[in-house]
């Protein structure tokens, strides 16, 4: 089952990569700023009709009251930034680059919240092969960058 989980989040990361593109072609249209909040808006609406689609009563979001404020504003703040700067950094290094930085982000933050077991996740403490997937993806970071453009 668990090879299911990891298609799931293959196909939500090239989700990330689809839409670096896609809102930075946006920004272009109406500002940064503007791209990011058009694009949460289109996702609450999606975010709505999936919700009640699934059979989540409405009611189920009055939950939201008795949940601490960093569980409510912290998905949607972290998120919000990471468009911001995905939109920003998008146009002047490009897809690749930006993904694999993102991907670095996410691969670091990852280790030290589960080594510490933050936020609620299941403790998984750093051994030999997590610390190991630190240099290979600061090599692979290395290896996609633009080469500088000729003068």
């Amino acid at each position: 089952m668990s090879s299911v989980y990891l298609l799931v989040s293959v196909a939500a990361g090239a989700m990330i990569a689809l839409q670096q593109p896609i809102n930075a072609a946006l920004a272009r249209q109406v500002g940064s700023g503007w791209s990011t909040f058009v694009s949460f808006a289109a996702g609450m609406v999606f975010s709505l009709g999936i919700s009640l689609a699934m059979g989540n009563a409405p009611s189920q979001l009055l939950r939201i009251v008795q949940a601490p404020w960093w569980q409510w504003i912290g998905g949607g703040l972290c998120g919000a930034l990471l468009v911001l700067g995905l939109v920003v950094a998008v146009p002047r290094i490009g897809v690749t680059p930006v993904v694999f930085a993102s991907l670095a982000g996410q691969i670091l933050t990852a280790l030290v919240l589960d080594h510490f077991g933050l936020l609620g996740v299941e403790r998984a403490p750093m051994d030999w092969r997590r610390a190991l997937a630190i240099p290979a993806v600061l090599l692979a970071l290395w290896l996609v960058q633009r080469p500088a453009p000729s003068p």
